[in-house]
């Protein structure tokens, strides 16, 4: 989540047309944080649906 916090800040502070107030700079934080978190999400969802259709091809053992 991290790193791609890192790329959201960037982009955002590359687009800034003020200088950046303490306020400013908290709002930045606070959106940081939850696009990185954004991220990580739709990361687990494609591995969770991966994961679902990789359980399709499993095959039950044969009871004797």
């Amino acid at each position: 989540m991290s790193n791609r916090a890192t790329t959201h800040a960037k982009d955002i502070i590359a687009n800034l047309t003020t200088v950046p107030t303490a306020k400013i700079q908290q709002h930045i934080a606070l959106e940081v944080t939850m696009s990185g978190m954004n991220d990580a999400f739709w990361v687990k969802v494609g591995i969770a649906v991966i994961s679902l259709i990789l359980a399709f091809f499993l095959k039950r053992k044969k009871l004797k």
